[in-house]
């Protein structure tokens, strides 16, 4: 018996960059994507690539999982003002495991959109499997 397998790829994610000496590099996702199209295996799975990215990123309240502050704190966040936002760093434990770079509220509502996509989907028994690489 197959199971249902989705699979969620959101074409971005390769483009965010930690940081060099960090082990995460996103764009390894890329990668891993280009390989499994290159197998042709998006074919025998339900693809997941929201058209509508942005209503669904709309629809989500972040404060279910994680405190306001914290929201804010990544939707302001950037390499550019850390400097001012050091205490913040210290309260979120924000560092060299998890660092601030270019973009990370937008990394962060792609790869919870697709974890929160494929809840849903194995939830209401659409899927068996989900695959989110980034998430």
């Amino acid at each position: 018996m197959s199971k249902k397998v989705s699979y969620y790829y959101h074409e971005q994610i390769g483009n965010f960059y930690y940081s060099q000496n960090h082990p995460m590099k996103p764009f390894r996702i890329k990668i891993t994507d280009t390989l499994i199209e290159a197998y042709k295996l998006k074919d025998k799975m339900h693809n997941i690539c929201p058209e509508h990215y942005e209503d669904i990123i709309e629809s989500i309240d972040f404060t279910k999982f994680h405190s306001d502050e914290y929201v804010d704190f990544l939707q302001t966040v950037n390499p550019q003002n850390l400097e001012l936002m050091k205490e913040h760093l210290l309260y979120f434990n924000i560092g060299e495991d998890c660092p601030v770079f270019e973009g990370i509220w937008d990394y962060c509502c792609i790869y919870s959109a697709g974890s929160i996509i494929g809840s849903h989907l194995l939830s209401n028994n659409n899927s068996q499997i989900v695959i989110n690489w980034s998430g």
